[in-house]
């Protein structure tokens, strides 16, 4: 999935979750990037390559919303879990004609992070959380 590129640009470069120092003429590792159309072919062909690239792509966005309305970063992670195997397993559900993919699993995952709100266990779970838990987990949240 990672290519070399000739380059002729001095300076850093920000990219997937990588930096790459580039200097003139010199050969980096840039990621190739699979359009929307061909990576969701592949994991309809259930490529574990096309999950590779889906995870390492869009993983740190899908946990930003996740984690953005389950503050429990443990939670976060296990719901993102979560929404990555749904992915796999539901990906014949998606249709290219009601929207773009990212719009699709931004969907799902904001809709399973709700569903971990709501959910009964969640709710007792905090509600046994002890006084300095509870007050730590406020500290943390008007920190951020």
């Amino acid at each position: 999935m990672i290519g070399l590129k000739a380059v002729g640009i001095v300076g850093c470069f920000f990219c997937f979750g990588v930096t790459f120092t580039t200097l003139h003429q010199k050969k980096v590792q840039v990621p190739n990037i699979i359009p929307e159309s061909e990576l969701v072919a592949l994991l309809k062909n259930k490529d574990k390559s096309g999950f590779d690239y889906l995870y390492t792509n869009y993983s740190i966005a899908l946990f930003g919303i996740v984690n953005r309305i389950i503050s429990d970063e443990d939670e976060a992670k296990d719901v993102l879990q979560d929404v990555f195997v749904k992915i796999w397993n539901n990906i014949d559900s998606y249709t290219a004609t009601k929207g773009r993919f990212f719009t699709w699993m931004l969907n799902l995952a904001r809709n399973m992070a709700i569903d971990k709100l709501r959910s009964a266990n969640y709710k007792y779970h905090n509600k046994n959380l002890t006084l300095n838990e509870r007050a730590v987990n406020v500290f943390d949240q008007n920190q951020a």
